[in-house]
């Protein structure tokens, strides 16, 4: 009984931590590539 109630915590924190971290590198990737965006844009606004 211990062990099932133990596991299921750890199944359940395992999984809750996991989808935060893929919600955090997804947000980062988002975020690179609006920097990227910006910064090419930027540079060709300049050049132009």
């Amino acid at each position: 009984m211990g062990v099932v109630f133990f596991t299921r915590i750890f199944l359940t924190t395992k999984h809750f931590l996991y989808g935060a971290l893929r919600a955090h590198i997804v947000r980062l990737k988002h975020v690179k590539s609006i920097n990227a965006f910006a910064t090419s844009f930027a540079f060709f606004y300049i050049a132009a």
